[in-house]
């Protein structure tokens, strides 16, 4: 009996970018996320006891393309040191998420659902001061314990779609984000 030859490739669990944003640019998101109408989040299945937050959208027609440019050159820039995946692009808008204590979570999940388009890496933003609430960490389950990303503003965090993770209970305070998705043709 004879078995293909096979390698496995090596790809990392995440790349950050610290000082991908400034306080500045952090604080004119946050205002921005407001402006608009916050939504209670669901999950591709409806309602979830998984997830306690609320969302809005953001897009390149609210005035905002210098981010869409910052978050393309970022995610060029990570792809290529840490992962090297196909991609196509930003496939969705930017979601501007708000977590608030003491209920704001979003439990272990990964980014991917029926009728979705191929989701390949994550990212999320950092927005809020950290000394602006406790706990809300974001953990990816790679192993036990689970990678903890540290909270710093501006800074930006790529890992791939499929990893399972979660935003810990918000002890404390308010917890401001953003999170988007790239995407790219199915895994072969």
């Amino acid at each position: 009996m004879s078995f293909w030859p096979f390698e496995m490739e090596t790809v990392s669990d995440h790349c950050a970018i610290e000082n991908f944003l400034t306080s500045e640019e952090c604080e004119k998101i946050i205002k921005l996320g407001q402006q608009k109408k916050l939504n209670k989040a669901i999950t591709f299945e409806g309602k979830s006891p998984i997830r306690e937050s609320y969302i809005s959208w953001i897009y390149p027609t609210d005035d905002v393309n210098w981010l869409f440019e910052k978050i393309t050159d970022a995610t060029v820039q990570a792809n290529r040191r840490c992962f090297n995946f196909e991609l196509t692009g930003l496939g969705e808008g930017l979601q501007f998420t708000y977590y608030t204590a003491p209920k704001g979570k979003y439990g272990r999940h990964m980014d991917s659902g029926p009728k979705a388009k191929v989701r390949k890496l994550s990212f999320t933003v950092q927005l809020s001061d950290v000394n602006s609430y406790k706990n809300g960490n974001i953990l990816i389950h790679h192993g036990d314990p689970p990678l903890v990303i540290p909270k710093k503003r501006g800074l930006i965090c790529f890992f791939p779609s499929y990893m399972l993770h979660e935003v810990s209970k918000v002890s404390e305070g308010e917890r401001y984000s953003l999170v988007g998705w790239i995407t790219g043709p199915s895994f072969k």
